[in-house]
């Protein structure tokens, strides 16, 4: 039998069969079996898709959600109950806060947990009319404090401040990485991971980094009247950091930290130590795909 497949978020872990497709969703719905994995900033398309008639999917959905949690919600397949939390009957989970909603499916009928975890920000889902499926996953639930594919911690501030005693005056060389992963933190959770990656893809990543201009202080024409997060310290902006790891053939390996700053995008900024460069629209395109949203590469 072969093993099952894992989704993460925040640390969480979930078990599903390892034949089912991920992320199969049309205008933000699943439209098969799947497994569903999502960060709470996921970009969900405006569009209308009605399931036909006897869809009984099994769905198993894994995603973050921005606090505080409010009544009627929609969190994956399952909508919060009114009374929000307090409604929902509390347990734990390894030692974790947790609360349980069991009901329905909001569409197709199937029955359905919602499992919340209020300390990591996290849900989880599972629409099935087989009550072993629904079980079982719920039953898979765990946490981990390493990323068990990138080897990141699953909550870290240490990315969200550049260096303290910045170095200019030099390029960031990743020359000769064989390979990257990359993590990526919204308010010290690890929201998404990718990796690794290499070959073509990777020399073009390496190519923009070792290109990255130096900082400045001018700030975009696009960013006039820009209310935003200016003049608040970049460590707010709710986009975090992505948290490059590049590896070379003889084990060493190089953190490369990305940055981007809403209002004043130009000081977007990338940092490997002390040394400081600029965040170039080369590298925005050349990034693994971590960032649920940026601005447009043409405008760094």
């Amino acid at each position: 039998m072969p093993a099952p497949q894992t989704g993460w978020m925040h640390g969480v872990g979930v078990d599903v069969p390892a034949k089912w497709p991920r992320n199969q969703l049309r205008c933000g719905e699943p439209w098969r079996t799947t497994l569903v994995v999502q960060s709470a900033g996921a970009a969900v398309p405006l569009c209308l898709w009605l399931a036909p008639k006897n869809f009984h999917p099994d769905v198993v959905w894994i995603g973050g959600y921005v606090p505080s949690l409010t009544e009627h919600t929609v969190l994956g397949t399952v909508e919060v109950p009114a009374g929000g939390l307090k409604a929902m009957r509390r347990f734990t989970i390894a030692g974790e806060p947790a609360a349980e909603w069991r009901s329905r499916d909001r569409r197709t009928g199937e029955p359905a947990v919602l499992i919340v975890l209020p300390r990591r920000a996290v849900f989880v889902t599972v629409s099935s009319v087989h009550r072993t499926i629904r079980d079982s996953v719920v039953a898979s639930i765990r946490f981990v404090p390493k990323d068990p594919v990138t080897g990141c911690a699953t909550r870290s501030t240490a990315y969200d401040r550049p260096p303290r005693h910045p170095v200019f005056d030099r390029p960031i060389d990743v020359s000769g990485a064989v390979s990257v992963v990359g993590c990526h933190y919204i308010r010290g959770w690890l929201e998404t991971t990718t990796g690794p990656m290499s070959g073509r893809k990777l020399r073009t990543l390496v190519a923009a980094i070792d290109a990255a201009p130096p900082l400045t202080t001018v700030r975009a024409p696009i960013d006039a009247g820009c209310t935003g997060l200016t003049p608040g310290p970049p460590e707010y902006n709710d986009d975090g950091p992505a948290v490059l790891r590049f590896t070379y053939a003889d084990g060493r390996s190089t953190l490369v930290v990305v940055r981007v700053v809403w209002c004043t995008r130009w000081q977007s900024y990338l940092y490997a130590g002390n040394v400081e460069r600029r965040l170039t629209g080369a590298v925005l395109l050349g990034l693994p795909p971590l960032l649920s949203q940026f601005p447009g590469p043409d405008t760094m």
